[in-house]
């Protein structure tokens, strides 16, 4: 989580015009490679919790309108417990709609653009590690955001989750001794 608060200076050149080193980014372009499939792959695991904690988070729903019609409660206490669970998973459902649908990731260097491009402009194999090492980069450094976003989202989930689970428990507790 401490790569949502690290700042970049600036974005990397983005033109296709090479005026990079002579040198072989070998290193660089197998770190920036590296980078981008963590943040993606985290990405990915991210999204797995969510969906899961938000398909736990249905069943709760479920369960909270079969036990609602079963067994409606006539207190306060459980009208708001029963209120509370509702909008946990309302506020679940919208984070969970965040993390999947949050916008669109930058995947790294397209491979057949790369070679249309590194023979369109006579590209040494030098200046086309380079500008595959700067695309790479560029998405990485772009994915920031969505990937922060996914990880409050996250969080956002997990809360709401919690709540539900906590006033469901809470509910049928006061349910089953007559008290709501």
């Amino acid at each position: 989580m401490p790569i949502c608060r690290r700042r970049v200076a600036a974005l990397p050149n983005e033109d296709l015009k090479p005026s990079y080193p002579d040198t072989d980014p070998g290193f660089y372009l197998d770190l920036a490679r590296d980078q981008l499939s963590y943040q993606l792959s985290a990405a990915d695991a991210v999204e797995a919790k969510a969906g899961t904690w938000f398909g736990v988070g249905s069943t709760l729903a479920g369960l909270l309108v079969a036990v609602l019609a079963l067994k409606p409660p006539h207190s306060h206490w459980g009208i708001g417990l029963a209120a509370l669970a509702g909008a946990a998973y309302i506020a679940m459902a919208v984070a969970s709609m965040v993390i999947f649908f949050g916008s669109r990731w930058g995947t790294g260097t397209d491979v057949e653009r790369l070679e249309l491009d590194r023979q369109q402009h006579g590209w040494t194999d030098v200046q086309t590690k380079w500008v595959a090492f700067n695309r790479i980069w560029v998405d990485y450094t772009r994915n920031r955001t969505p990937y922060c976003l996914r990880l409050w989202g996250m969080r956002a989930v997990a809360l709401s989750l919690f709540c539900q689970t906590l006033s469901l428990g809470v509910l049928a507790l006061l349910l089953a001794l007559g008290v709501a």
